[in-house]
């Protein structure tokens, strides 16, 4: 392999590009930086793309479109792809030749691992870039040394195995999730259904805020929320669908689960001084659902809502109020109409929990009620 082939994958240098298991460098010396991108692919680079394809028996042109689904630019023409490339492109080629998946379905499934990897080991590693500039092993910056690479490969060694097996094992729960949910839907509808109800929580004043505060308390700040939410809504039955910053999007077949959540979100954001307070928009109605995303005119309802709604509040639209009315857990009040972009004039309602009366609440109401309806009987006597 020529030096330019070398240098493109070995020209990541923060510690944000994966785990090693075991890097060998030459006998005697300080592995290097190929080292290190050889171990995290498990195999020496080999192959240019077109050989790659041609190994596993598959069109250069569509592997190429393959790869780009996963997420990854064009690798050029020189050699970039190991015997663990080519094994992985004949586990798709054997999917599709048994009609498991036809070509497309294959590179909609591999956007999917592909955008949901992505998100997780840029977090996973930054996490670990942390820990291992805690304990020493790479500098405060979290910044790699040239020539001092075998402190971080003796640490990652000890954690790698345990975290492919959780990759799995996590993959596998998410999945059992899943079909839980479709086996209660099935249980309670004759025909599948793709009504959901959505959830938007805000936090207010994020943009102000970010040009208040340094970058590194800002990110803090972030990923707080996100832990907090994430509790939050997983606790309440609801399922988290994404994180964009200061917002999260969470859904729920049930209206009233939904709004339970909102409104744990809206309490979990007051019990913390150092969060901003959050702003909640609630809809019902159709979705379409498309990789582990969802869309839809009740998505961007949801959206709508919140950018309206009052701090520390919560807006729904019609069909999750109507859905709630008779909920005597909620107290549901409509509020006077708001020209709303994209919907023109829309109505909308505040959500709370129903007040609960005290014990001696109640029975000061039964003693006015006696004394209210003796009243009128003795008026009605003397007339």
């Amino acid at each position: 392999m020529d030096e330019s082939a070398a240098a493109k994958p070995a020209a990541i240098h923060r510690f944000s590009c994966g785990f090693v298991m075991v890097a060998k460098g030459a006998k005697g010396k300080e592995p290097s930086p190929q080292d290190f991108i050889n171990d995290l692919l498990g195999a020496p680079i080999e192959f240019t793309g077109e050989q790659a394809a041609r190994l596993a028996g598959l069109d250069p042109e569509w592997t190429l479109t393959l790869w780009r689904a996963l997420g990854f630019p064009h690798p050029g023409n020189e050699p970039y792809f190991t015997t663990k490339d080519v094994a992985a492109l004949k586990d798709v080629s054997r999917l599709i030749d048994r009609g498991h998946l036809t070509p497309d379905q294959a590179i909609e499934v591999s956007r999917s691992f592909g955008q949901g990897t992505a998100r997780m080991a840029e977090w996973v590693n930054n996490i670990m870039g942390r820990v291992f500039a805690e304990r020493g092993v790479l500098p405060e910056n979290g910044m790699l040394v040239p020539g001092e690479l075998g402190p971080l490969i003796q640490e990652s060694m000890k954690i790698q195995p345990a975290f492919h097996r959780l990759l799995v094992y996590t993959w596998r729960r998410q999945s059992v999730a899943t079909v839980e949910r479709a086996i209660a839907l099935m249980e309670v509808n004759d025909e599948p259904t793709d009504v959901m109800s959505v959830g938007f929580a805000d936090l207010v004043g994020f943009t102000r805020l970010s040009r208040e505060i340094d970058d590194a308390d800002l990110a803090q700040l972030v990923v707080d929320f996100e832990a907090s939410a994430t509790d939050v809504v997983t606790a309440n039955g609801s399922r988290l669908i994404k994180t964009i910053g200061d917002e999260v999007l969470f859904v729920n077949e049930s209206a009233h689960d939904l709004a339970e959540t909102a409104l744990a979100l809206l309490a979990m954001s007051e019990q913390k001084e150092d969060l901003p307070q959050l702003r909640i928009g609630l809809a019902t109605g159709s979705v379409v659902t498309r990789m582990g995303d969802v869309f839809g005119t009740t998505v961007n309802r949801a959206s709508r809502l919140t950018a309206i709604a009052k701090p520390n509040s919560l807006l729904c639209d019609g069909e999750t109020a109507e859905a709630l009315e008779s909920d005597e857990a909620f107290e549901v009040k409509s509020v006077r109409p708001r020209p709303i972009r994209g919907f023109g004039l829309m109505r909308s309602w505040t959500l709370s929990h129903a007040k609960v009366e005290k014990d001696s609440d109640k029975e000061k109401k039964k003693d006015k009620d006696k004394k209210d309806k003796g009243k009128d009987k003795e008026d009605k006597q003397s007339k």
